[in-house]
């Protein structure tokens, strides 16, 4: 195995932990604690940036989609709700990207739902 490749069984290793822990932070974010909003893009924030270092793709394109959403969603009183909902499709996503790297139903999933929550903007023009 070479660096890189332990490298990035380590991203995956920790992945479930930040699974976990986007999921308490999108409960707070449910409950209305605009809080919870600048968490929440730092730990997309910072993954999409280790996915795209590693080259985990769709990892890295899901991650990146989802830090566009973020920046052209959030306010000052937190997000509204379809973002909300869209990152826990992206968090269903990592949940399987954790077993098939290459994605699947939930990433495709993912990636409508960010596009939605853009109102159809489209996630380029974020």
């Amino acid at each position: 195995m070479t660096a890189i490749d332990r490298i990035r069984a380590k991203f995956w290793d920790q992945m479930p932990a930040r699974i976990a822990k986007l999921e308490a932070l999108l409960e707070d974010a449910r409950k209305g604690e605009a809080a919870s909003t600048e968490a929440l893009a730092s730990l997309i924030h910072t993954a999409k940036g280790e996915a795209q270092l590693l080259n985990l793709e769709p990892c890295a394109a899901l991650l990146e989609a989802a830090d566009r959403m973020l920046k052209a969603t959030r306010g000052p009183s937190g997000l509204p709700r379809p973002s909300i909902d869209a990152l826990a499709d992206v968090r269903a996503a990592l949940a399987e990207l954790v077993q098939a790297p290459a994605g699947g139903a939930a990433t495709r999933s993912a990636f409508t739902s960010l596009e939605s929550a853009l109102g159809g903007r489209g996630l380029e023009h974020a």
